[in-house]
């Protein structure tokens, strides 16, 4: 059992707006990742596209023009070490990063693939797309060509870290901004009660005036209600008891008054000093 109402509202509220924080942080912090990884995912699909214009097939082998100069754009875009592979499938040719994972699934052509995978010790964030070499190579089959784009996530997982990190400050300001809207709004709306419980507590204790229910909320005027026709019924019964009581002494005086005369005349008429000592007790009483 709470002790008050106002702990009763605040353990209820305050708890109430945490885990609706919390959640709201969690959900947040997963569109956030997946906002953030889209982003850089785009970049690489923008690598594999850039790379798939500039792959010749030059008297049947394989070649990419400028193939370093947009690695390091790429890193100056993305802000971390970056990876590429322009290969046929059967392996016979290569350029750049030799032996980058590929992915489990079959690839098919020109649907790039995005998946982590770990290469030379490092986590990495790999695009990889196929495409047809239109009989342009030197191979013992058609072979197709598969180039692929990847990325060191560690300094991607920095960044995200360090914009959860700012959003999760802004939750944590706001949520601490709300718990005290809480409870200043807690001690506003039962201020009418402390003002009616403090007026109360400082009344006579004969007077049974109505509390006065108008500053008060509406859910609490049933229960003032109910208190005033408690008071009007005891204030009720009260009257009753001393009109009873002032009947009952008007009721009483004349046959004391008469009582009192006889005791007077019999102690004028009494003989013995025993039975006057009767009468002046009769009179004391």
């Amino acid at each position: 059992m709470f002790s008050s109402l106002r702990s009763t509202l605040l353990s209820i509220l305050i708890p109430a707006a945490v885990v609706t924080s919390g959640i709201s942080v969690v959900i947040s912090s997963m569109e956030l990742s997946e906002q953030v990884n889209a982003a850089f995912d785009r970049t690489l699909a923008g690598a594999l596209k850039s790379m798939e214009a500039n792959v010749r097939t030059i008297s049947g082998g394989l070649a990419m023009e400028q193939s370093y100069y947009m690695m390091e754009f790429m890193e100056y875009t993305i802000s971390s070490q970056v990876y590429f592979r322009v290969a046929t499938e059967d392996g016979l040719s290569e350029i750049g990063f030799t032996g980058m994972p590929l992915p489990l699934e079959p690839l098919q052509n020109s649907k790039p693939v995005f998946y982590n995978a770990n290469y030379l010790g490092e986590p990495l964030r790999i695009a990889t797309v196929v495409m047809e070499s239109g009989g342009r190579l030197n191979t013992y089959q058609d072979s197709r060509i598969i180039i692929q784009a990847g990325e060191n996530v560690s300094d991607r997982n920095d960044f995200i870290n360090k914009v959860l990190l700012q959003n999760l400050a802004q939750d944590a300001a706001v949520l601490i901004l709300f718990v005290l809207l809480i409870w200043l709004g807690t001690l506003l709306a039962l201020r009418p009660l402390r003002k009616t419980s403090e007026a109360v507590r400082l009344r006579a204790s004969d007077n049974l005036q109505p509390i006065d229910e108008t500053r008060l909320p509406r859910e609490v005027r049933p229960l003032v209600q109910t208190i005033n026709l408690h008071m009007e019924r005891y204030a009720l019964k009260s009257r009753e008891q001393q009109q009873f009581l002032d009947d009952a002494s008007h009721q009483l005086k004349t046959p004391l008054a008469v009582l009192l005369t006889q005791v007077d005349y019999a102690h004028s008429l009494a003989k013995t000093d025993e039975m006057k000592e009767v009468l002046d007790a009769i009179q004391t009483r």
